[in-house]
């Protein structure tokens, strides 16, 4: 699966898709791939993501522009979010992960990302 161009394109992606798009983006994407391949890398990416939130939570959830959004939650559109987390997430991350991994925060929620 090749990540589309336009993120909200991604916005409408089911999380596995998602996940499952994170995982051909940090593994690469193989040709032939067996759903029990898709599988393992959609377990790898998810596991890739939670290790990476863990470390990067306080790092996010303080920054002053994902403080507004969290504050008023519910008030943003999921672009609007999106667009905060590609410019705090940008130097956190390469280019190929960047747009996945904010796609996913947002659609599980930035406001459950950071809630204490």
């Amino acid at each position: 699966m090749s990540a589309p161009d336009d993120p909200a394109v991604l916005l409408m992606l089911t999380h596995e898709e998602l996940l499952e798009l994170l995982g051909d983006e940090l593994l690469g994407d193989g040709r032939g791939i067996t759903p029990e391949n898709r599988d393992r890398k959609r377990r790898f990416a998810a596991q890739w993501l939670e290790r990476w939130l863990d470390e990067r939570r306080t790092a996010i959830c303080s920054d002053a522009r994902v403080v507004a959004i969290t504050s008023h939650a519910g008030t943003q559109t999921n672009l609007e979010e999106l667009a905060v987390l590609l410019d705090v997430l940008s130097p956190m991350l390469g280019v190929p992960p960047l747009v996945t991994v904010s796609v996913i925060i947002v659609k599980r929620g930035l406001s459950r990302l950071c809630a204490d």
